[in-house]
């Protein structure tokens, strides 16, 4: 079979059923892309929370273990704090939540004079229990 013309297969996709598999995929993380998002939102903002509790709970150590009164501020993303008597100020910022301007006190003993704080959310006031940061 000299001379004569022989096809070759050539194994792939059309331009067709890439665009059609692209279209899929699109409309796939349309739909799918918001929901992830807000979630992402949502465990940020949990991070900030529990980065929160484990300020306040170290911040009540020291005060049982120095034995001294400390106080804590809180506004707008951050909070501060400083032994009384001490003018050295400690700020911690936070990224995802916001306070409403309020005081925390603990005691020599650690324990706070408040069962909950108020924290911002997306505007919406929520409230903060310190069970945990007032057991030792």
């Amino acid at each position: 079979m000299k001379g004569s013309l022989h096809l070759k297969l050539i194994n792939g996709f059309t331009l067709i059923e890439l665009m059609v598999v692209l279209a899929i995929m699109g409309t796939a993380f349309a739909l799918v892309g918001p929901n992830i998002m807000k979630s992402y939102d949502k465990i940020k903002v949990q991070t900030d929370i529990v980065d929160l509790n484990e300020t306040l709970k170290k911040i009540s150590y020291k005060a049982f273990i120095n034995g001294r009164k400390v106080i804590v501020k809180f506004s707008a993303d951050k909070i501060a704090y400083q032994y009384v008597g001490n003018f050295e100020i400690h700020y911690k910022n936070y990224s995802f939540i916001r306070f409403t301007t309020q005081e925390l006190k603990f005691t020599e003993a650690g324990f706070t004079d408040s069962t909950h704080i108020d924290v911002l959310i997306a505007n919406e006031k929520i409230k903060i229990s310190l069970k945990d940061v007032n057991t030792l």
